[in-house]
């Protein structure tokens, strides 16, 4: 049969805090609409810029240890037939950008390579990082 195991505080056998090992969260997500701009929902976002055409800063509330975080990113919807038709979507660091523990520029582009044109999306995006918190 099953058991149910129901605590309001898991101590190490020495009493001290448990070491969660092998789990990795996200400790930074944005659901965010370039052509508002807004942000729609978020966790550790202090605000996110929109800083030209297809080129954004996600600025963090609580800072990374350091800037060897991993970005995940995605696309909800984009329907401009304009963009959506010249292949590859793309987004991610802005090339020969510095991220930083506090915040990093992102850049979306449409196109086969990072030379492709950017430009805003239409649609909404969803950015998450990975890393630990300072």
């Amino acid at each position: 049969s099953m058991s149910t195991l129901k605590a309001d505080t898991v101590q190490s056998t020495s009493g001290g805090a448990v070491a969660l090992t092998a789990i990795a969260t996200a400790k930074y997500l944005v659901h965010y609409n370039q052509s508002t701009p807004a942000v729609l929902k978020s966790l550790n976002s202090s605000s996110v810029s929109d800083d030209s055409t297809g080129h954004f800063t996600i600025n963090y509330t609580n800072n990374f240890s350091d800037a060897l975080y991993i970005l995940n990113s995605s696309f909800g919807d984009n329907t401009d037939d304009a963009d959506s038709d010249r292949g590859g979507h793309s987004t991610g660091f802005e090339s020969g950008q510095t991220e930083t523990t506090a915040l990093a520029k992102l850049n979306y582009l449409y196109g086969a390579s990072q030379s492709s044109a950017s430009t805003d999306v239409d649609g909404i995006t969803f950015h998450s990082l990975y890393g630990d918190l300072a």
